[in-house]
């Protein structure tokens, strides 16, 4: 029987760390959004990089139970990040028109400051 490992602080670190950097990065959108994956690589999209966030990863519960474990500006950054996100028109539109649309420079900047939240808390 495979064991799932338990969520360490309400949620999986490594799940939302891995989506804040797609999230973050325009080239990673360029490369994982706009694939077909014919030639073997990695095929992603906007909408799976914010499920793998929010509820993949267990963040949006945990920041609804209030247990994550994180610091409150972490907290606050991931509510501006879920409200900028929920802004952008992602279904039945080119993914390039996602990746160029100017709310992504703000959601690209919120997630690299989230990384450094981590990044610093990982130091502590």
């Amino acid at each position: 029987m495979t064991r799932i490992p338990e969520k360490p602080v309400g949620f999986y670190r490594d799940l939302v760390i891995g989506a804040l950097h797609e999230l973050g990065s325009r080239e990673e959108q360029e490369s994982l959004w706009l694939s077909d994956g014919s030639d073997g690589s990695l095929v992603s999209s906007f909408v799976e990089a914010v499920e793998r966030l929010a509820d993949d990863s267990g963040l949006d519960g945990a920041v609804e139970s209030g247990v994550t474990g994180m610091s409150d500006e972490f907290v606050t950054m991931y509510r501006e990040l879920m409200g900028v996100l929920a802004r952008i028109p992602s279904w039945d539109v080119d993914p390039i028109e996602v990746i160029n649309d100017e709310r992504m420079v703000r959601v690209r900047a919120i997630c690299h400051s989230m990384l450094d939240l981590i990044a610093g808390d990982d130091a502590s």
